[in-house]
């Protein structure tokens, strides 16, 4: 079962949760470096659809980039531990 699974769904706890997932993405890549999408998944127990879709945002916000086939890797910003200038990962306007 995974966090998303175990949490009921309500707007704050959403944005908790992809705060714990992104936060788990970045730290994956910043030890493993260049990672693929569905090894990311299994090294922290999540969807690959929750992965992909959270690494979007991150590309978003310059902290990872893609560099093929769903290879991510972390941008200079992302080594650096930088956040956007919102306080999450996920931006419920999105």
């Amino acid at each position: 079962m995974t966090i998303i699974q175990k949490m009921p769904m309500n707007n704050r706890q959403t944005i908790e949760t992809m705060d714990i997932i992104g936060t788990a993405i970045l730290e994956t890549l910043k030890v493993c470096g260049s990672f693929h999408v569905m090894d990311i998944a299994a090294e922290i127990d999540e969807h690959p659809i929750q992965i992909e879709r959270m690494c979007d945002r991150l590309q978003e916000q310059r902290l990872i980039s893609m560099r093929g086939g769903g290879v991510y890797t972390l941008t200079e910003r992302g080594e650096r531990g930088e956040r956007a200038e919102k306080d999450h990962f996920f931006d419920t306007r999105a």
